[in-house]
């Protein structure tokens, strides 16, 4: 201590120099190690909390979500969804995220909530979720075909509730630990750079590496953007080119193209239990079965009995949604609603410009989704101009 009380200095000494040198060049090859792994993660957003990603979706309109090494989409679309109190609401798998909110007036009423469900059985949970004073007035409802295959199951949503309500989202720490290995592994196959990562005066409210690299990411409504890059149906080096990976799947039967010939008693019930509770608190429902191209279409209808269950779908679907007063819509060809397989993503997945089209089918037939469509005209005007793989500026 010095006279005034304080602490004196205390020089360092050569034995805590050498100590401190060693303790460093012990700590480099770490430093080393995780460095690079780490501001990859840090730079790119991957490693926020969701509030702040679910505050940028809420107040920057050119904000993208889109991360790599996680998926909180049923935390991050469930606080959305309550927070923006939309009129209209679609809800369903990643075949509904087409839906764009400059199909509604005004835009601002509308927000795709697509990847909140997996099932069927998740419609009612998540209806539970919504507190009647923020409810929408109508949902529009995709029904996966294979939600009612009896066969199909899937194992990866065994925790969905918990990841509904973000109570099993890791946190940074081990999104780190459990994924640094694989950035490298990315970054030596190519997929990013650090440039990429980095943020520019257009990525800057870009969150994750899918939406900073390949802009493959939610935008501001709620609807996915499928990201730069070639045409998967034309890219030889695609997973799905000339739907070569659908009818390897429909050939074997396997994933959501497992052969059945009945319908799901509990999926049916489950629907039943929705459509009454939303019947019950005023919601209107527009339910449909999303596209599949056309040629996989023809394939599964064409194999006999195998995807007898499908046959079964609109007539048993149909008079359930009549009973309670809703519309339920067939777009399982794509074809039905005019379009050609050139503006499909994929065996199973409609481009934008497609889904403009089924969204015309439906407010023609469906007075109260009318009301909070934008002017028909202008859609019909935009879907002649359109391009098979876009609609709306991104």
């Amino acid at each position: 201590m010095n006279r005034s009380g304080r602490p004196a200095h205390v020089p360092l000494t050569c034995t805590m120099r050498r100590f401190l040198v060693r303790l460093f060049l012990f700590c480099l090859p770490l430093i080393a190690l995780f460095g690079f792994p780490a501001l990859v993660l840090l730079a790119s957003g991957e490693l926020l909390p969701l509030d702040v990603y679910v505050y940028a979706a809420q107040h920057l309109p050119q904000s993208r979500f889109g991360l790599a090494y996680s998926n909180p989409i049923e935390a991050y679309k469930l606080r959305l969804l309550l927070v923006r109190q939309p009129r209209v609401v679609a809800l369903g798998t990643s075949r509904v995220m087409q839906f764009r909110q400059q199909l509604f007036q005004p835009p601002e009423s509308f927000y795709n909530a697509g990847g909140i469900i997996a099932r069927v059985e998740h419609l009612n949970p998540v209806l539970a979720r919504i507190p009647r004073a923020q409810q929408p007035d109508v949902l529009i409802v995709g029904l996966d075909q294979y939600f009612f295959n009896p066969r199909w199951t899937d194992m990866a949503q065994i925790n969905w509730d918990a990841q509904l309500d973000g109570t099993r989202n890791p946190d940074a720490f081990k999104i780190f630990t459990a994924n640094w290995r694989q950035v490298y592994a990315d970054a030596f196959a190519g997929k990013f750079s650090l440039l990429d990562v980095l943020p520019n005066a257009t990525t800057w409210s870009y969150f994750g590496l899918n939406a900073r690299v390949r802009n493959r990411a939610f935008r501001f409504d709620g609807s996915h953007a499928p990201g730069n890059g070639s045409d998967p149906l034309l890219d030889r080096s695609a997973e799905d080119y000339e739907y070569r990976d659908t009818l390897r799947r429909i050939e074997a039967g396997s994933d959501r193209f497992k052969y059945a010939q009945a319908l799901s008693a509990d999926a049916l019930q489950a629907l039943d239990r929705f459509l009454s509770a939303a019947r019950a608190r005023g919601i209107h429902v527009v339910g449909f079965l999303p596209p599949y191209a056309h040629t996989i279409y023809a394939k599964m209808m064409a194999m006999g009995d195998d995807y007898a269950y499908m046959k079964k779908l609109p007539l048993t679907l149909q008079p359930m949604f009549e009973q309670y007063g809703f519309t339920f819509y067939d777009f399982s060809d794509i074809a039905s609603v005019g379009a050609s397989d050139a503006e499909t993503l994929d065996g199973f997945h409609g481009t934008e410009t497609a889904y403009l089209r089924l969204f015309l089918q439906m407010i023609d037939r469906d007075p109260i989704l009318k009301r909070y469509a934008a002017d028909q005209d202008w859609l019909r005007a935009e879907l002649r101009q359109a391009a098979p793989q876009e609609l709306f500026a991104p």
